[in-house]
């Protein structure tokens, strides 16, 4: 019964490793791991902590080994059993087993002379014998074709999530270990994630413009045109950037944020897929001109400039507000400039002034406390009619009490006016209730 069940394990087994390679060399392969991720993703541990964690041999597993005839058989099975515990594979005779692996588990098994272990690769049915005998002790499954369609939709979701195919390629294996799944070769691991990124793209783009009407897409679509009497379409245009603190360029952003919301995309949209990768999407598309993203199949397409509106347009609204921040900044800067250059340009006049009323307040106590004619006193410095120019002088250097540089600000006030009105109108603001009153006072300017 149990040779029956053997075979049957094996026939299984040879039969899903057989189709597999076939499918290798027919599907295209669509790399998604590195060179290294491919190297990393399956490596054996080779630390004493980390092969004493995953490789040390019970009692149990001594005595069932040592029932295999020859030492390259014992140490070609044991090596197996290890392979099989972690990281969940089968061993060939292409596997490159660590030097320090190799000893770890020779030295349990009290074999000396393991180099010729490999003389058990020579009858390649023992191997296979050995796979199906593991697979009944502890319940290990091949990874089957029929697995293969059912862990593809367990994946479709973190592949709508993402398309690096190293985070997919590690929570399939961890699913594989939790079902007690032997792991398949790394091109199998691959050519699966593969499919999974591109089905889940096609799902991510098809989430995306879901909602999107035939309106909507003609839309989007005319973004990819030329934009009249220039060399860059509607969509780059949208992405030029307003690092200027002029009104001329906020009025132009404003212009932008405007065609943007006149797009009257739905507001859902964001909030139908995964927004890192809707991040992503949009990044790869800002980067591209508008010609090779016409190139792209319809969903894909749309789905790229749909992405990148929405980014750009949360861009645009946090680069009108800077913007409104730096001119004002700048307003202020100017004013206060203005302020510094007018008390430097006064300064002589100003301590001219100050040193004639230095002295005529001299006079003056003097007068008072000889009981002397004040008057006297003032034109023995200066003539009357000097001091009567004097006066008139400093009535024009004399400024308001709360003289600061602010009231220079109204002399810029038809920067803001430029752009206000549309500030306030493109832009939704809302308030919390210790600024509701400020709130009230922008509907009352509006």
């Amino acid at each position: 019964m149990f040779l029956h069940i053997l075979n049957s394990t094996l026939i299984k087994t040879l039969h899903t490793e057989l189709v597999y390679k076939k499918l290798n060399s027919i599907v295209k392969n669509d790399s998604v791991l590195t060179e290294l991720e491919k190297l990393n993703i399956l490596k054996i541990p080779t630390t004493l902590s980390e092969m004493s964690k995953y490789y040390l041999l019970s009692e149990t597993d001594i005595s069932f080994i040592n029932q295999k005839r020859g030492s390259h058989n014992k140490i070609g099975f044991a090596l197996l059993l290890c392979y099989v515990r972690y990281p969940v594979i089968t061993l060939n005779d292409k596997a490159n087993i660590p030097i320090e692996m190799l000893g770890f588990v020779a030295e349990q098994l009290k074999i000396k002379d393991f180099l010729e272990w490999p003389k058990y690769f020579t009858r390649e049915a023992t191997r296979w014998e050995h796979i199906a005998e593991l697979k009944q002790l502890f319940n290990f499954k091949a990874f089957t074709i029929d697995l293969h369609n059912q862990y593809l939709n367990r994946l479709l979701p973190l592949a709508k999530q993402t398309d690096k195919g190293i985070i997919i390629a590690e929570s399939f294996i961890t699913m594989l270990r939790e079902d007690l799944v032997i792991i398949p070769e790394v091109s199998v691991i691959e050519r699966l994630c593969a499919e999974a990124v591109t089905i889940g793209n096609q799902e991510f783009y098809c989430d995306l413009i879901n909602d999107l009407s035939d309106a909507h897409k003609l839309n989007l679509e005319t973004l990819l045109k030329l934009k009249p009497s220039t060399k860059i379409s509607f969509l780059h245009w949208l992405l030029q950037p307003a690092v200027i603190p002029k009104p001329k360029y906020m009025v132009l952003h404003i212009n932008r944020l405007s065609y943007i919301k006149s797009l009257n995309l739905p507001s859902v949209l964001d909030k139908n897929v995964h927004h890192g990768r809707l991040i992503k999407l949009a990044k790869e598309g800002r980067n591209m001109p508008a010609s090779e993203i016409q190139k792209f199949e319809t969903n894909r397409r749309l789905a790229t400039v749909t992405a990148v509106v929405l980014e750009t347009k949360s861009s645009i609204i946090d680069e009108i507000i800077e913007l409104n921040d730096k001119i004002f900044g700048s307003i202020f800067n100017k004013a206060k400039n203005s302020h510094i250059n007018e008390l430097q340009n006064n300064s002589k006049s100003i301590n001219e002034k100050l040193n004639l009323y230095l002295k005529i307040g001299k006079a003056l106590i003097n007068a008072k406390q000889n009981n002397e004619n004040p008057f006297q006193g003032i034109e023995a410095i200066i003539s009357w009619d000097e001091f009567t120019q004097y006066i008139n002088d400093t009535h024009q250097l004399a400024r308001p009490k709360n003289f600061d540089s602010l009231y220079r600000i109204n002399s810029y006030y038809s920067w803001i006016k430029r752009y206000t009105m549309e500030f306030l109108e493109i832009l939704e603001f809302k308030a919390s209730k210790n600024t509701l009153e400020l709130l009230q006072a922008l509907k009352v300017v509006k």
